[in-house]
């Protein structure tokens, strides 16, 4: 039976009440009339009508007599668990520990019946106390699962480790970059991932964190993956505890191998920098405005032809050094470049001896000061004779071309042996893709006579075709095959030739459909194609070029350490790569002690040498391929030291300290000492937003002044 409730201005409680006992059934129905309680019941007489109310209809609580006629409500329980629906137990007197075995089974509260019904009395507290609490237990299973789910898909790497190194839980992340599935998980421990060579550091971490020496740790180490793959990480671990013990560690970190590698590769390119300049025939020059003083690379005076021992020439020789009008040109770039700062790119010819001629590709650029002023002039030239005459005569043979194809329109006979005589490869292939005929420069191309290709179609050299990219050539995608198919001419396809013992032959093909009178489906198709193997060539030195003048440019000419343009984008890199990890860097100002003194006693070239001396030294005592070594600025020099506190910085400061001693480089002109010494600032601190890169000079070279102050050939540190 079912009995609607009073309006009590809120939703009733959907209830199910399972009473064998109709009398019980009769106080139940007055109570909530009296009391006007919000309840939607429906009532249950036995064991088996509550298991079919159940079957059709689901309840937010339900209040269940333990002995019924028919068996015990204790097999109701399956079923509500089942729709979430709390429910409390009614027994009679003296069953309270029945009451209590129950509740251990899953019943929220219970009710004690009494004879005179007063039990109904506390009813409406236990039902309201029991939906509260119920409601509270799902919102916190609730919470739990949207954590569980933060966890899981967390984009770091999150894991649990007790104290025996026993894995207890990571995130999807981590299993899908170590390559292990939920189940495999259970059966590894930490030290099966950690790399072989870390595993004493991991285990006097676990330890450390275990023994409370250290609350948390921020490390860098390996991990080796299911397939052996190793990878580098970085990130910080903590001690949990359960009931003030130690009982696991939870590490999150950050997958950083492709940085890593991309780190070494930079350090790599830099090494390869002087052996590319003489494989691409760059050379590379420095002009000072302030100084008015040039410096030439050894590969410069080698394609300019000027003897070293000569050494740089003024500006007016430099212009002697080219044609004319070339000179001209050159010397309208360089005064428009002190104006507006652009950088010019020239085609120069110079004069050789014997009277030949040899093509040049100048490029300069200029450098500004912190207010805008030009203070430095830099740039490359490269000898590109070969070059230019490649495009020469590929030019010549261009026009010779087009003279031929105007010839071919006269008649049959001189159109074949002009196709016999074209230096570019022609077939011809009938519909079905099959090669007909071809000419002689074909053969050689292809490197296969007219025999061997006859009867052949694109298909069939699938296995000695690339794409530019290096991946194979499909014939279907042959573009003699493309204008069978769509009746279009193709062009400039780039093709490459594998061959044995030889290297790839590139070509660009251009195919035409040949069609019959009224006819919209080729007949046949004549591919073209040209061998542009050394026009490919020409065009990686010409990517090369680029590259090495960007090296050049973050490269100081005279000491060839990076100069104050690379110091200063590395200087912002680091500083927001270390604001977002919250870690911190160290910054070293050098100076080298009175030598200007050094430079009026010695000399300016002398002085030169020195500079370069200490520049090498210092920069040769950075291990670290994060670590940057830099000239500053005339005889200032700087050390950038990501991840480094102060005590670190202090390490490198005396050993680049000691290393300049070492050098025992006289300079009797000296203050301080009777050898070369330095003065050195030292800034650390953890980035934060508050504050810029500038801020951390600032520091550096106000702890130098200190140095210097304090009376030299020493380093100095303060907290701000």
């Amino acid at each position: 039976m079912t009995e609607p409730t009073a309006d009590s201005g809120k939703l009733p409680i959907k209830m199910l009440l399972v009473e064998d006992d109709r009398i019980d059934h009769l106080a139940f129905h007055r109570a909530v009339k009296q009391e006007k309680l919000p309840y939607d019941y429906t009532i249950a007489s036995c064991l088996t009508e509550a298991i079919a109310i159940l079957r059709e209809q689901k309840f937010e609580i339900a209040i269940l007599d333990f002995n019924l006629g028919d068996g015990k409500s204790s097999d109701l329980f399956p079923i509500l668990q089942a729709q979430n629906c709390p429910f409390i137990i009614s027994t009679g007197s003296g069953d309270e520990a029945i009451a209590a075995r129950l509740m251990s089974q899953g019943a929220s509260d219970y009710l004690i019946k009494d004879p005179d019904r007063n039990y109904l009395k506390v009813l409406p507290v236990t039902v309201s106390q029991t939906l509260a609490r119920h409601h509270a237990e799902q919102q916190l299973i609730e919470r739990e699962e949207q954590l569980r789910d933060l966890f899981e898909n967390a984009t770091d790497l999150i894991q649990s480790v007790d104290i025996d190194g026993q894995i207890l839980f990571v995130n999807r992340a981590w299993r899908e970059t170590l390559g292990y599935d939920e189940t495999e998980i259970k059966q590894i421990s930490i030290f099966q991932v950690v790399h072989p060579e870390e595993l004493e550091h991991c285990r006097q971490m676990m330890q450390d964190l275990f023994t409370f020496s250290t609350p948390c740790l921020n490390i860098e180490t390996r991990f080796i993956t299911k397939d052996g793959k190793e990878i580098i990480v970085e990130g910080n671990v903590n001690c949990r505890l359960k009931d003030g013990i130690p009982f696991c560690t939870r590490g999150v970190f950050h997958d950083i191998t492709q940085r890593k590698l991309t780190e070494a590769a930079l350090s790599k390119s830099q090494s390869l920098l002087a052996e590319a300049q003489q494989v691409a025939q760059i050379g590379n020059w420095d002009y000072d405005l302030a100084t008015a003083k040039i410096i030439w690379s050894e590969e410069l005076f080698q394609i300019l032809g000027r003897d070293r021992a000569l050494g740089e020439p003024n500006y007016a020789e430099n212009l002697q050094l080219y044609r004319p009008d070339d000179a001209t040109k050159l010397h309208q770039a360089v005064e428009q470049i002190l104006i507006d700062g652009q950088p010019y790119y020239l085609r120069l010819r110079l004069l050789r001896a014997d009277g030949s001629i040899k093509y040049t590709q100048a490029r300069g650029m200029a450098e500004f000061n912190q207010f805008g002023e030009i203070v430095r002039l830099f740039g490359t030239t490269q000898d590109i004779t070969e070059l230019v005459q490649i495009e020469i005569a590929l030019h010549e043979e261009a026009e010779a071309r087009k003279i031929l194809l105007i010839e071919l329109q006269e008649s049959e006979s001189r159109y074949r042996s002009v196709i016999a005589s074209m230096s570019e490869g022609i077939v011809l292939q009938q519909a079905d893709g099959q090669i007909i005929t071809c000419n002689q420069s074909a053969e050689k191309i292809l490197g296969l006579s007219i025999e061997q290709m006859q009867g052949l179609k694109s298909v069939d050299f699938e296995r000695l075709t690339v794409q530019e990219d290096g991946s194979a050539f499909l014939g279907e995608e042959h573009p003699a095959m493309l204008t069978l198919k769509t009746g279009q001419p193709q062009t400039n396809v780039i093709m490459g030739i594998c061959q044995e013992d030889h290297p790839i032959k590139w070509i660009s093909i251009n195919s035409q459909p040949l069609f019959h009178p009224d006819q919209t489906t080729p007949y046949a198709v004549v591919a073209s194609f040209a061998d542009i193997t050394e026009q490919k060539l020409a065009q990686e030195i010409m990517r090369k070029e680029v590259e090495l003048e960007h090296m050049r440019a973050l490269t100081d000419g005279l000491t060839q350490v990076p100069n104050r343009r690379c110091f200063d984008e590395r200087l912002q890199i680091e500083w927001q790569r270390l604001l977002r990890e919250q870690q911190s860097l160290s910054l070293i100002l050098i100076d080298i002690d009175y030598f200007k003194l050094y430079n009026d006693h010695y000399g300016h070239q002398v002085g030169d040498t020195c500079l370069i001396q200490i520049a090498q030294t210092a920069a040769s005592q950075l291990k670290r391929p994060t670590d940057l070594f830099a000239r500053y600025g005339g005889e200032e020099f700087v050390v950038i030291l990501p991840n480094t506190d102060i005590e670190g910085a202090i390490a490198v400061v005396e050993v680049i300290q000691q290393s300049i001693r070492d050098l025992k480089i006289p300079h009797t002109a000296s203050k301080v000492s009777q050898n070369v010494t330095i003065s050195l600032g030292i800034a650390s601190l953890i980035p934060t937003q508050g504050q810029s890169p500038e801020d951390l000079v600032a520091i550096a070279d106000k702890n130098l002044y200190q140095a210097k102050q304090q009376g030299r050939d020493r380093f100095y540190w303060s907290e701000s």
